[in-house]
């Protein structure tokens, strides 16, 4: 026997087939669909029925409310129900239309009055009249939206022809309004009580009119007072003009400000102006006709050798012209001849210094070693294998179970439901067996355990200070007076600073954070120490009873370059540093760098010509050298011998060249030199002796034919490369390679001065 089960739909799908003879099922399921996803019910406060039937549809309900003359309740039923009418319109084309009429009678009436007003507007028109028209646009607007919130008129069929009339009318008044306001804008009073963009009847674009016509409105600036130009920043603020535009503006309201001043006091009067001018907002860049010049010339040998541990930032606080410059070249500059003040800057000195007041041990536990301990996670993996197995014999058990059963008759099917669930349970079962066997075969036995031991950290109080010495001299051309004062900045800060705390400590990062490190002393060092300019500008006005008679400029030249030596003398005096006043052959050697960023040395074996390694320049065209007094020049490769490890680079800058060993004979445990740049450490020298003369393999490529070699023990490292090798003041070998392998010590190989000099000759005879 065979059993059906009808489920809800199934019945649904039988009923439908029943009603079919009346109404497709499309339109039976819409009208289902359509009723019971309709929100709108009375209850929500909407006019919608909680529901249709295909008896009273929609259309029914629409018909018999415009028939009682509930016009608005109707057009509310339209809005509610917009689906269905979508997809029924034709169905219901009568009745809608008639409430298109309907609707239409009660709002055309507005359009028609709004249409009719907006044609009378006038255009162009003074300025006077353009809130009116403004509001009229606005009306009109205003009545086209009103009118689309009926949804049944926004449908094209039923969309009066007065609204689209109006909608034109509209559009044709605000394209004519915009095509004027480009001549417009030039004739408005932009110094009124209101801005220009704020009186036009439509939005345009801000940026657009400025640009097409700020010109012309800065020129009437010029011609304003300063009531006036006020007015015009607060009509159009630094957020509609933008900060160039801004900043034209603000150097015409102080330029207008100096020029109301008495001019008693040229510099007093400029602050005052200054003063005003950010009271209103402004922000000048430049002071218009008063130049206000300031030159920092700070010794370029005090910051090339480090004398100024930390630099002196200026804060320019007012818009004065900037400057840097030599001191000789300062007060014959452009801005020294054309500013009528002109401050002059110098530090003289920058250092810092620290002091520790305390320092005390701290204890704490680092990573000594690791131990192997069992692995928890592995004793857990063998419990999930024992009970997955246990689970495995269950489920078989039941399977067993299942399938001993006696059956007779539709009983049998019952236990075949029985029997093939029991078998799922195995099949289950034994597949979490293998997956537990293979998280307990990657799951290790032991682990790693991290051992600890005690160790110490120190925790040191840092007090540094930062001094600061600086001259500064004020040159008042229009009175012919000067004026230099010096003054001092000493900043003082204090860290709690932790030393020495070990990567491997479990507290690194917490003990860093709650401390300082040596980097927040270093970065508070280096920082610049800030000077205001306009408190530079203050110290001279309060102390300008002081000043002297313009000197020449020479004169004055003279008398900052003696403050100037002064600080270098200074200087010089703290200055602890090495001489090669007698040692001739430092004038001789060069260091040779490659666009590569390798480095070697070499040497002036003619006034023009360098010699180096082949390795060094390999197969380069040029190198940057430079030179023992810091002077850097070019080189262009010349001639190359890969066998030798020799090459020859024809240098702009000219030096003394040296001279080689002549002798046939060296002897043995001879003393010589090595001057060169191992490691990067620039002109330093090096000593040894003569260990062996020998011929070997060439340095670089294995020949047939050895190259003549000098063995010394002095030391050498990678930047000695291509330098010379001196007995006395005579070169007689190149240093090129060294034996680096375990147990070899200062075991170097250098190129025979023989091997040299006839490479030499040979690369600069005529038809080489």
């Amino acid at each position: 026997m065979t059993l059906h089960k009808f489920s809800r739909n199934s019945v649904f799908i039988i009923l439908i087939g029943i009603l079919s003879s009346c109404q497709t099922i499309d339109d039976i399921s819409s009208q289902l669909t359509s009723s019971t996803s309709s929100n709108n019910d009375s209850s929500s406060g909407g006019v919608s029925k909680s529901s249709y039937s295909i008896f009273y549809d929609q259309g029914d309900h629409l018909s018999d409310l415009e028939e009682a003359g509930n016009i608005e309740d109707a057009a509310k039923l339209y809005e509610e129900q917009q689906i269905y009418f979508a997809k029924y319109q034709k169905n219901h084309k009568d009745v809608l239309e008639s409430l298109a009429k309907q609707l239409n009678a009660s709002r055309v009436p507005k359009i028609t009055q709004t249409t009719v007003a907006l044609e009378s507007v006038n255009w162009p028109q003074p300025a006077a009249d353009w809130g009116a028209t403004k509001t009229q646009l606005a009306v009109g607007k205003a009545s086209i939206s009103e009118y689309y919130t009926t949804k049944l008129l926004k449908n094209p069929p039923y969309t009066s022809p007065k609204t689209v009339a109006l909608q034109e009318t509209l559009s044709k008044l605000e394209q004519k309004i915009l095509e004027s306001a480009g001549s417009l804008i030039l004739e408005f009073d932009h110094f009124g009580s209101s801005s220009f963009f704020e009186q036009y009847p439509i939005q345009v674009s801000i940026s657009d009119g400025l640009d097409q016509q700020f010109s012309v409105l800065l020129s009437r600036l010029g011609t304003k007072e300063i009531g006036e130009i006020l007015q015009f920043s607060k009509n159009y603020p630094r957020d509609i003009l933008g900060d160039e535009r801004w900043s034209v503006i603000s150097n015409e309201f102080v330029d207008k400000r100096l020029n109301e001043s008495d001019g008693s006091n040229d510099l007093r009067a400029m602050l005052a102006a200054l003063n005003d001018t950010e009271l209103a907002g402004f922000t000048p860049t430049n002071l218009g006709s008063f130049r206000f010049g300031f030159l920092e010339v700070t010794s370029r040998t005090l910051l090339d050798e480090g004398q100024l541990e930390f630099s002196a930032e200026i804060e320019v606080d007012l818009p004065v012209d900037i400057f840097e410059a030599e001191l000789d070249t300062a007060l014959s500059s452009s801005l020294a001849e054309e500013s009528e003040y002109l401050f002059i800057f110098d530090v003289a000195l920058a250092k810092t210094r620290r002091t520790i007041s305390n320092s005390k041990k701290q204890s704490s536990k680092k990573v000594v070693g690791y131990q192997s301990v069992a692995n928890p996670q592995h004793a857990m993996a063998q419990n999930e294998v024992t009970q997955a197995q246990m689970n495995f014999q269950t489920a078989n058990m039941n399977h067993m179970s299942a399938s001993s059963q006696y059956c007779y008759g539709l009983g049998c099917i019952a236990t075949a439901i029985t029997t093939a669930i029991a078998a799922t349970g195995v099949s289950d079962a034994q597949e979490s067996v293998q997956q537990a066997m293979k998280n307990l075969s990657s799951t290790p036995t032991t682990i790693e355990k991290p051992v600890f031991g005690t160790y110490q950290w120190d925790l040191t109080k840092v007090k540094s200070t930062k001094s600061m010495t600086a001259h500064y001299y004020v040159i008042d051309r229009k009175n012919k007076t000067y004026f230099k004062s010096t003054f001092d900045v000493v900043e003082h800060e204090e860290f709690e600073v932790a030393y020495n705390v070990h990567p491997d400590d479990p507290r690194h990062d917490s003990i860093v954070r709650e401390s300082l490190t040596e980097k927040d002393v270093v970065e508070w060092e280096e920082a610049g120490s800030v000077v205001p300019l306009s408190q530079l500008v203050d110290h001279y006005l309060s102390n300008i009873a002081d000043v002297t008679k313009l000197p020449t400029m020479e004169n004055l030249r003279k008398a900052m370059l003696a403050d100037r030596n002064k600080a270098l003398a200074s200087y010089a005096d703290e200055t602890f540093t090495a001489s090669t006043q007698n040692d001739p052959r430092f004038d001789s050697v060069v260091a040779v760098l490659m666009p590569d960023g390798g480095l070697g040395s070499g040497f002036y074996v003619t006034p023009d010509i360098v010699m180096t390694n082949y390795h060094v320049v390999k197969q380069g065209d040029f190198a940057e050298l430079r030179l023992y007094d810091g002077q850097e020049t070019f080189g262009k490769v010349i001639a190359r011998d890969l066998r030798l490890d020799l090459a020859l680079l024809k240098v702009q800058a000219r030096g003394k060249p040296v001279q080689f060993y002549e002798q046939n004979v060296l002897e043995l445990g001879k003393t010589i030199e090595v001057i060169g740049h191992p490691r990067g450490y620039m002109f330093s020298i090096t000593r040894g002796v003569v260990s062996a003369v020998r011929k070997m393999d060439a340095p670089v490529i294995t020949t047939a034919k050895d190259v003549l070699q000098i063995q010394i023990d002095a030391p050498t490292s990678p930047g000695n490369s291509g330098g010379p090798v001196f007995l006395d003041d005579k070169v007689v070998s190149i240093v090129s390679w060294g034996r680096v392998d375990q147990g070899s010590e200062n075991l170097n190989f250098t190129i025979h001065y023989a091997e040299a000099s006839r490479f030499l000759k040979e690369s600069l005879k005529p038809d080489s």
